[in-house]
């Protein structure tokens, strides 16, 4: 594909554009060819004419207002949310818009390349106001329409959360029901999580599992109690790890055959979380030796 500038519609190319960033934001599994396109669209939307700086700001400006539509609209899903279920429909959107802007990041590497980082090398010159790469401001964003918004009523939940717990009030019906929820929501976002990352090689895929499994044991020991924090491990295992087993097996006679070191320390990382499947790695490790 020629990446030369050429003749675009902003507008017609920005609506079809568009329909894809709603399926990246909200972690819709798209296809490789679909990414691949919509990666090269962010580079024509900035080459659409002459006046390149105003066709940076014109794709700028529309990813915003994009944007503030959608996390105005995730507020109204925590707020049609009963009390009982709001915290957790608010960290469910949460892991979901957060993941999401990492990837539609990626995907605007080129304006946030070429566009925003030389106005920030500016603003240390004094000649323009600061602007924000995309995935800070889809975090600004959330910041000002949802957490300033809600901050009040959270923080109620959770200290009347903690109360109960330190007074050793038992947990009622409603309460079971909402740490259920949560933990089927929870499965439900790394079910998706895990389909997606597997549209990439697997080395790229074991790496990236190994990641979310980190981060989710640092978030789960500040937020939750010990009792769900393993449940909610054991759920992260079970989707990202258990269900994905045959495409890293698949994987694993490569990976020992070429002796990629990185490759096969995450392999085994993984392979030891499940019940005898680290065998499938051993096999092929030991018939690579007697060679």
């Amino acid at each position: 594909m020629s990446i030369e500038p050429r003749a675009n519609d902003f507008g017609s190319t920005w609506a079809n554009f568009k329909e894809v960033l709603k399926c990246v934001v909200t972690l819709e599994n798209i296809s490789k060819s679909t990414w691949e396109n919509a990666f090269s669209n962010v580079y024509f939307l900035c080459v659409a004419t002459e006046q390149t700086a105003k066709t940076y700001k014109q794709l700028y400006q529309e990813t915003q207002e994009f944007l503030e539509k959608h996390v105005k609209s995730l507020l109204t899903r925590v707020n049609e949310k009963s009390q009982e279920k709001r915290l957790t429909e608010y960290y469910t959107l949460w892991q979901q818009y957060s993941k999401g802007m990492e990837d539609v990041n990626n995907l605007y590497k080129y304006l946030n390349d070429n566009y925003i980082q030389p106005q920030r090398i500016a603003v240390l010159c004094g000649t323009v106001h600061c602007i924000m790469i995309i995935e800070e401001l889809g975090l600004h964003l959330w910041k000002k329409y949802v957490i300033a918004l809600l901050k009040a009523e959270l923080l109620s939940i959770v200290l009347g959360a903690l109360h109960d717990d330190r007074t050793g009030l038992s947990m009622t019906c409603k309460e079971k029901s909402t740490r259920r929820r949560f933990l089927e929501e929870t499965g439900e976002y790394y079910r998706l999580e895990a389909s997606q990352l597997l549209q990439e090689e697997v080395s790229k895929f074991m790496t990236k599992i190994l990641e979310r499994l980190d981060k989710e044991d640092v978030r789960s020991a500040e937020f939750l109690q010990k009792s769900s924090y393993i449940k909610v491990r054991r759920i992260c295992e079970e989707r990202m790890v258990v269900d994905q087993l045959e495409a890293i097996q698949n994987e694993c006679p490569t990976v020992v055959q070429n002796e990629r070191k990185d490759d096969l320390r995450n392999a085994f990382k993984l392979l030891k979380l499940t019940l005898g499947e680290l065998s499938v790695l051993a096999s092929h490790y030991g018939e690579h030796i007697k060679k």
